[in-house]
């Protein structure tokens, strides 16, 4: 499972983090990417998990645990300047979560699913509608006063909380 944030850098440099999905898979198919040779795969792109670690719109980069997704096939483009890479990954997240933010306050919508991990915080005012999955996982807080609607399942695990009275499930 892809979870959020995930991205996909190219070995050009470009960044891929997407509004709807946090699908590897969606966003090389939908940027038309070509994986390397079957000796070497990710030869032309690396996909990338950046999970936030309390406030998932968080502009703190301390609060986000970045990491590849596929952790024994780093390439050695990647390898040779990883600070560069990371640099431009957090540059695109950032614009991302300022999308995502004035979204949300326009509109109430979440698209795609919304994960929470261990521990993570989001206080929503303005949430409304998710339109996929809720998962808290250990721990995690989700306050959305106004939510409505989740499209898809909700999922708490243990000491996760859900504070959304007005929910209609």
């Amino acid at each position: 499972m892809c979870n959020y944030k995930s991205g996909v850098i190219t070995r050009d440099g470009r960044v891929f983090v997407e509004m709807d999905t946090d699908s590897h898979e969606e966003m090389v198919k939908r940027h038309a990417l070509r994986e390397g040779p079957e000796s070497d795969p990710w030869a032309n792109y690396i996909s990338v998990e950046c999970m936030p670690k309390r406030d998932l719109l968080s502009r703190k980069r301390e609060d986000w645990d970045y990491r590849l997704d596929e952790r024994d096939a780093k390439p050695a483009w990647y390898a040779e300047d990883e600070a560069h890479f990371e640099e431009l990954f957090f540059t695109a997240l950032y614009s991302h979560l300022d999308a995502r933010e004035e979204e949300l306050r326009l509109t109430g919508i979440w698209r795609g699913g919304l994960a929470l991990w261990k521990g993570a915080a989001l206080t929503a005012p303005g949430l409304e509608t998710v339109e996929r999955d809720i998962w808290l996982h250990e721990g995690a807080t989700l306050t959305a006063p106004r939510l409505k609607t989740v499209e898809g399942d909700i999922t708490l695990r243990e000491g996760a909380t859900l504070t959304a009275p007005k929910l209609e499930r």
